[in-house]
């Protein structure tokens, strides 16, 4: 009996002491900065309610075909040979069931090039889901990889697009999941295409300066966070239903550890996000709505990892409280660089 109480009491301090751990990285942060004046305030791009889709279900559809046609990618000319290096990456990664979306449109992809994007200039690749056309700044191979991504995760019918994570409707322009299918497109870019071998083909054929800048520079934020949704999902399964354009698929997953309502949030959150991260990065846009709505995310994340190591892991409480303090490493991290107000970068100036 006074063994069974020994063991009560080590429990309950464990776990009194996981929580406080818990609770000074996440909770503890989202007040410590609470009633701190913002330095910075600048306006940030609203995201409408109006505008945000429901998540439905993606219909399969079967293709006829499961090979390349490889005349037709030799057309493109310039940029046939990364398409045909990408191609080779895919068919040796992944089996031809998670492939539908990739053969339904390769052999009907176009790459345009233009002198800049219309919308934002220094964007260097943009992909026409209704289209499946690549639009490249002149000569700028490198980011075909992740456009690539983009059209090898589309599926559309009418007027709905079904891309990676994410979902729109073009007659009425509204879309959900934006945030989270650039932070895992640019996740499998890095993955499959930041390695020597694809620094030494781009060098090989495409010069020096292209293979500079495969890795690292694009959407950080959105890679971290779609990084930490694998760890609660799965890599195989997570990569699965990203190439299937399955968002539905997504939160079916996501209900495991919390409900629907939570996990509608937290990608509306990241969509908000990812339209003004930038500003963040760039000018130190110290925003409650933003810091507010990173910590909201980092909770989500934080309650579905803590429950899915409940449910692998059981009463293991240094297990847990060890694994959760890795998992959060980075997202603490992330706020202090980028949402504490302590920050010196918060005295930058436009």
């Amino acid at each position: 009996m006074a063994r069974n109480k020994e063991e009560t009491e080590e429990k309950v301090l464990l776990l009194s002491k996981l929580l406080y751990m818990m609770s000074d990285h996440i909770s503890y942060v989202s007040r410590k900065y609470i009633f701190v004046p913002l330095k910075v305030n600048r306006d940030y791009k609203k995201y409408s309610s109006k505008k945000i889709m429901t998540i439905r279900a993606n219909p399969l559809v079967f293709n006829k075909s499961n090979s390349v046609d490889k005349a037709k990618i030799e057309s493109i000319a310039y940029y046939s040979s990364a398409i045909f290096n990408f191609i080779n990456v895919l068919e040796k990664k992944f089996t031809k069931s998670v492939l539908r979306n990739f053969y339904h449109n390769i052999n009907s992809i176009s790459v345009n090039e233009v002198k800049e994007m219309i919308k934002n200039p220094r964007t260097k690749g943009r992909y026409n889901l209704f289209n499946n056309i690549i639009y490249l700044k002149e000569k700028q191979v490198v980011s075909i990889y992740h456009e690539l991504f983009h059209m090898s995760s589309t599926k559309v019918l009418g007027n709905f697009s079904y891309s990676g994570f994410s979902l729109y409707n073009r007659t009425e322009r509204k879309s959900i999941g934006i945030g989270i299918t650039e932070g895992y497109t640019q996740l499998m870019t890095e993955r499959y295409f930041g390695n020597d071998s694809t620094t030494r083909f781009l060098e090989k054929n495409y010069g020096i300066e292209n293979a500079k800048r495969i890795v690292g520079r694009s959407y950080q934020f959105q890679v971290l966070i779609a990084s930490k949704l694998e760890e609660i999902i799965g890599k195989e399964k997570m990569e699965e239903l990203y190439l299937n354009a399955d968002l539905y698929g997504l939160v079916d997953e996501l209900t495991k550890y919390s409900s629907k309502e939570e996990i509608n949030d937290f990608i509306s959150k990241m969509d908000f996000l990812h339209s003004n991260i930038k500003s963040v990065y760039e000018f130190s846009l110290k925003n409650d709505k933003l810091k507010r709505s990173f910590v909201e995310v980092t909770n989500f994340l934080l309650r579905c990892y803590s429950k899915k190591i409940d449910i692998e892991h059981g009463d293991v409480f240094l297990y847990k409280r060890d694994v959760i303090n890795y998992y959060l490493n980075d997202l603490i991290n992330f706020y202090d660089r980028y949402f504490s107000f302590s920050n010196e970068k918060s005295n930058r100036r436009r």
